[in-house]
């Protein structure tokens, strides 16, 4: 054999070695599909875990095309949790995931459609909020319970930054809670923008015009390390004595 063609040989065989190894290489440095990275999508069916008596929006809802896994898991549970009416008179529930740990506040705010303000939010325990439901003859209310983190090395009065920050947001509590306080109710941008006044009563409260032509109003409280919002004074004071007796 000519000393030509050994060159020859010699330079295909080491071309196709180079080939193979950079085949090998490169599907050893690619993960399979199912290590991806990214979050998890969790299902609608997979991420509620209420506890007892939950109460889901009497109507329908579509997910929008746009929120899809954990958002859309979300909005589901809420959706459960705001149709179904509670068998006693307040009933508390929580939204988990499934493996258990509770979905944030940030989390569940944006899938919902709740914006927090946010110097509130700011103090606010993102893990440590509660879903309520009351049941009065049949007319359901419903109200969130936020908790404000402890914050020790506050630079401060944390109190009375809890009443100024709440007093701010009071031009667009309505607008930024409706899906949440009056989820079974399908609010025009015209009425969601309605002029709130907020007045003092037993609570803070404004009137809120729904969509059907009646009045109902929007009150919230603050005790010790709790922002509390309802859509019944009634319910937001059963919520209330509930929270206290727990927290003393």
């Amino acid at each position: 054999m000519s000393r030509k063609k050994l060159l020859i040989i010699i330079s295909i065989f080491f071309a196709l070695l180079a080939l193979v190894l950079y085949f090998v290489f490169q599907n050893r440095n690619t993960p399979p599909a199912s290590q991806s990275a990214g979050p998890k999508q969790v299902t609608g069916s997979a991420l509620p875990n209420l506890p007892s008596s939950p109460v889901s929006v009497r109507h329908d809802e579509t997910v929008p095309a746009s929120i899809t896994g954990y958002d859309a898991a979300i909005q589901k549970a809420f959706t459960d949790f705001s149709s179904q009416k509670p068998a006693g008179p307040l009933e508390w529930s929580k939204i988990s995931d499934s493996n258990n740990q509770p979905v944030s506040l940030d989390k569940f705010s944006r899938a919902v459609g709740m914006v927090l303000e946010p110097k509130l939010k700011n103090i606010l325990d993102d893990r440590n909020y509660d879903l309520f439901a009351c049941n009065d003859g049949g007319k359901i209310s419903f109200g969130i319970n936020m908790n404000v983190r402890l914050l020790p090395s506050y630079n401060g009065n944390l109190y009375q930054d809890e009443v100024g920050f709440m007093r701010a947001w009071e031009s667009s509590l309505f607008q930024d809670t409706a899906k949440v306080i009056f989820p079974n109710f399908n609010f025009t941008y015209e009425q969601l923008i309605q002029p709130t006044v907020f007045k003092d009563g037993v609570y803070r409260y404004a009137d809120i015009h729904l969509p059907d032509d009646t009045t109902s109003s929007l009150n919230y409280a603050l005790i010790d390390d709790y922002v509390i919002i309802s859509s019944s004074s009634d319910c937001l004071k059963r919520a209330l004595a509930e929270v206290y007796s727990t927290s003393n």
